[in-house]
């Protein structure tokens, strides 16, 4: 049987998320970016990107 990609990525990306629940762990930066956000405490026009 022919090993398929996509499951096997499946299969990693939940593992991960399970060892990261169990350990209590955030996956960085991804998991920082909240907490950054939250200890700056900046008003809601944050979210507002302008260039």
């Amino acid at each position: 049987m022919p090993r398929v990609p996509t499951f096997d990525h499946g299969m990693d990306v939940g593992f991960a998320i399970v060892v990261m629940q169990m350990t209590r762990t955030l996956h960085l930066p991804a998991g920082s970016d909240p907490l950054v956000v939250l200890l700056a405490a900046p008003t809601w026009s944050f979210l507002l990107i302008l260039f």
